[in-house]
């Protein structure tokens, strides 16, 4: 008797743990540009006690937040290598994952971007979250160039620091209500396909200028100038319904990545709530 009690007591415990913050998510999801004690206890429906009790204040809760954002962003590094063992793959799933994160937690974009309401120890360990996600894109990175995925010439800081610009700018378009009832999360392909195209691949050249190339040396020059060249002189083949990505081998093939990311977002999500 005495064990089911106590049992019943820890799960009406996490409950109102989550109750709170699911609370300050939903205030932070209004835009409420201040949110007072009051008006956090009002909201998750229980006491100030009850609070303090928790999270030792409001702080203790914008902590926990920062929390639930620290755990979806940095996962044990097994999680995502065994869904996807080659690095820009995992990359690309890092960021499907992290987009769909906010689509599902638009409160919490207002944490991670580092608002100003954000008080000051919550706001210094965010900055010092995204500071290590932003090595561990590095480190990513890294990888992929080691094993010739990617140019040498590629600064794996700069495309690292790119990288979280990309979800960042996503972050802040979920944050804001009025985008939210045109699939925030959608777009997030053609994105990436901009991102890996200008700054992870070496064939890269514009339209304007054919000796203007963002990223290579001159034996790239060479061999895209070589088959410019050739393709000016064959005939057009035809029109097919295969994507031509598809077959490239810098290309990251999308259709591995979207049969598993969102099991493997909820297998990190779940961590949260343990």
């Amino acid at each position: 008797m005495g064990n089911r009690a106590t049992k019943g007591k820890s799960v009406r415990r996490k409950q109102r743990h989550e109750r709170i913050l699911k609370a300050m998510m939903r205030l932070l999801e209004k835009g409420e540009r201040k949110i007072s004690t009051s008006d956090l206890v009002d909201e998750a429906d229980v006491s100030k006690s009850h609070l303090n009790r928790h999270f030792k204040g409001r702080e203790g809760v914008y902590l926990a937040l920062v929390d639930r954002i620290e755990e979806h962003f940095l996962p044990r590094e097994e999680v995502w290598s065994v869904g996807f063992p080659e690095p820009l793959q995992r990359l690309q799933a890092m960021f499907q994952a992290h987009i769909k994160f906010f689509t599902d937690n638009p409160g919490l974009c207002r944490v991670f971007l580092v608002e100003g309401i954000i008080p000051g120890l919550a706001a210094r360990k965010m900055v010092d979250v995204n500071g290590r996600v932003m090595v561990h894109v590095k480190e990513v990175l890294d990888e992929a160039r080691s094993g010739g995925s990617i140019s040498e010439d590629v600064s794996s800081s700069a495309a690292a620091q790119m990288f979280m610009s990309l979800v960042q700018s996503r972050a802040l378009t979920i944050m804001h209500p009025g985008t939210r009832k045109t699939a925030p999360d959608s777009g997030w392909q053609e994105m990436w396909t901009l991102f890996s195209h200008a700054v992870l691949f070496t064939d890269i050249r514009t339209d304007s200028d054919d000796s203007a190339y963002l990223i290579g040396d001159e034996r790239n020059r060479q061999d895209i100038q070589t088959e410019k060249s050739s393709v000016e002189k064959t005939p057009p083949p035809e029109t097919t319904s295969t994507d031509s990505r598809s077959t490239s081998p810098r290309h990251v093939s999308e259709s591995c990545v979207d049969s598993t990311v969102e099991q493997l977002s909820e297998n990190v999500l779940s961590t949260t709530r343990t």
